[in-house]
């Protein structure tokens, strides 16, 4: 019943004008009562718990609704170095969309790359970052209630002159996640974490979210860990000789059964060439 309460508070077209929830407040509170902004994220934090997330906002910042408040407890951490380059592709000229402003590699194809998947502690959900081959991404923890808080803070942004950071992380892993081996190798490295049944539950629910969105490729605060990302793929998938030897390696190396089958295949190719040779004439 909680849940559900806190679902339907978060819900865009319930939002109150938070000054009218403050001035509520304010007729009933007591001088030693914690200030409204605590009492809202004590309330929502339940939905996807994170450390300090008091410490995240001030108290007498202005908003426009609670939905807000809790969405800008995320962005804190999202700094003006990320965010650059957004305004770094803006500038550019014939920079390929593709290529440049949309991850292009699913988890699998990104490990057969060579890239590393580690889960980045000690950062807000958004702080996703790629260096020296090794993508970091903060831990999701995925419940029903997760589709949809995400959903209300992009219907959010859609409606709102603000920045698309929840719209662009959702994209982000809606092109990092095709299949349920992509969610099972993001699990195995801690990275998603969920109890919604099973591996193509969570595929359903990226892929969904995602073709229900309209993404504006200009406005993506991902938009340089992306192009390195794919940049470093790029020289991996331009050698043929990298693909044909990871090809044969996932093929033949994967589990000791297909090994051991080509040892055996090998060694009776190799017995019936000597057989043949050492065969009198």
């Amino acid at each position: 019943m909680l849940r559900t309460l806190q679902r339907d508070l978060l819900k865009l077209e319930n939002q109150l004008p938070f000054f009218v929830l403050r001035k509520l407040f304010e007729l009933i509170s007591l001088a030693e009562d914690p200030p409204l902004i605590d009492l809202v994220l004590t309330f929502f934090d339940p939905l996807l718990p994170r450390k300090n997330i008091k410490g995240n906002l001030n108290p007498e910042g202005e908003f426009d609704h609670m939905l807000e408040v809790f969405r800008s407890t995320f962005l804190s951490s999202v700094n003006q170095d990320i965010t650059s380059g957004c305004e770094q592709l803006k500038i550019s000229v014939n920079v390929p969309l593709v290529q440049e402003r949309q991850l292009i590699h699913s988890v699998t194809e990104l490990e057969e790359a060579g890239v590393k998947l580690k889960m980045r502690e000690d950062c807000d959900l958004l702080d996703i970052n790629f260096q020296a081959g090794v993508l970091k991404i903060p831990p999701l923890y995925i419940d029903d209630n997760t589709a949809v808080l995400f959903l209300n803070f992009v219907v959010y942004e859609q409606c709102e002159d603000t920045k698309p950071f929840f719209t662009n992380y959702l994209m982000f892993f809606d092109s990092l996640i095709n299949s349920s081996a992509d969610v099972r190798i993001l699990h195995k490295n801690g990275i998603i974490n969920h109890v919604l049944g099973s591996e193509e539950d969570v595929t359903d629910l990226f892929n969904k979210l995602g073709r229900e969105v309209v993404y504006d490729l200009d406005e993506c605060y991902l938009s340089q860990q992306i192009k390195r990302v794919n940049n470093y793929c790029k020289t991996y998938y331009a050698s043929k000789w990298r693909v044909r030897f990871t090809n044969l390696k996932h093929d033949y190396f994967s589990n000791p059964w297909t090994f051991f089958s080509l040892l055996a295949a090998i060694a009776l190719l190799l017995l019936t060439t000597a057989q043949t040779y050492y065969s009198p004439s």
